[in-house]
């Protein structure tokens, strides 16, 4: 069952896009860091997630799963693009393998 408390809602898409941030610019970033950031406590953290790989596994298969949506029935290329520019960094990171190489590790379990 899917929550829909806002602030649960909140809460989760703070600790999401602090993550994607820090992808991006520190890819080995420190917990102590990311919570700072987040400003959310680490029992909250936890509350959600198993750990910092588990919190960029979803990430990454979040990424992966707003793309694939575009072109699943028809390629969309106008909300692909689009897609992209929101999280231009991100992908620019990811995508080249500069802070996250972990990225292509979701590819090669889904799609191998």
């Amino acid at each position: 069952m899917i929550n829909t408390d806002a602030r649960i809602i909140q809460t989760m898409n703070k600790i999401r896009n602090t993550a994607k941030a820090l992808m991006v610019t520190q890819p080995d970033f420190a917990m102590t860091t990311f919570l700072t950031q987040a400003g959310v406590t680490r029992g909250t953290f936890y509350k959600y997630y198993d750990n910092k790989a588990h919190l960029v596994a979803e990430v990454n298969h979040a990424i992966v799963t707003d793309l694939v949506q575009y072109t699943e029935t028809k390629f969309q290329l106008a909300l692909v693009i689009k897609a992209i520019s929101e999280d231009a960094a991100f992908y620019n990171a990811a995508l080249n393998l500069n802070s996250n190489p972990s990225f292509l590790s979701y590819f090669d379990d889904t799609y191998s």
